[in-house]
């Protein structure tokens, strides 16, 4: 619970975008944590399936943020406010950036609402309702965030539009897929979310067998 508070008002405080995105991540260590806490076999496997969307969301995101270069091929994204109107001025990159970040705050159908579901079901399972409570709580808090960043790459929150490159051509060609595929897999992860349950549960049987 600590993660998930400490990680849920630090990123509220935010400027920079590294800085916002490394209190996300222990606000998603804390979901991680709080599986393991719950001490059971769904709760095993369901913090087994969220840590892998959590990889392929933040590969994703990560992508995004390298790949995006000025004129001078420099990183240019320092600051929340630098994506102002990124996605008037590079729509296709901010409909993937606006997935990743919706999948983030657990928004169904989305592949994050699903890890974060079935780690609160199994806290429920297993009669832990007030840290489900609280979980929930901050999550709640967590998508203000997130849709607050969203609102800023839409809409903006000054007068001045970057000058940002799209990295889809030359040496940015990798970024761009991974961010491609990044997006798709968790759009699409409702058709084959059997799949990657009965994988999760493959590994953590594996785990105990060890």
């Amino acid at each position: 619970i600590g993660s998930l508070i400490i990680g849920c008002l630090g990123a509220l405080l935010q400027k920079k975008i590294k800085r916002f995105i490394a209190y996300t991540s222990i606000n998603q260590i804390g979901f991680l944590l709080l599986g393991l806490s719950f001490n059971t076999f769904n709760s095993f496997w369901a913090t087994i399936l969220h840590l892998l969307i959590y990889i392929v969301m933040s590969f994703g995101l990560f992508s995004f943020l390298l790949g995006v270069t000025d004129n001078f091929d420099q990183n240019c994204i320092r600051y929340i406010l630098d994506l102002s109107f990124f996605g008037k001025s590079h729509p296709i990159l901010g409909w993937y950036l606006t997935i990743l970040l919706f999948s983030m705050a657990g928004i169904p159908p989305l592949g994050g609402f699903f890890g974060k579901y079935f780690i609160l079901l199994s806290g429920v399972e297993s009669n832990s309702i007030f840290l489900v409570v609280l979980a929930l709580f901050f999550n709640i808090i967590s998508t203000f965030y997130y849709i607050r960043l969203i609102k800023i790459i839409w809409f903006g929150s000054s007068a001045k539009i970057k000058d940002l490159t799209p990295f889809y051509f030359d040496k940015h060609w990798v970024f761009f897929t991974i961010l491609n595929f990044s997006s798709l897999f968790i759009i699409s992860l409702i058709f084959f979310l059997p799949s990657l349950i009965n994988l999760s549960i493959s590994l953590i049987e594996k785990i105990i067998i060890c």
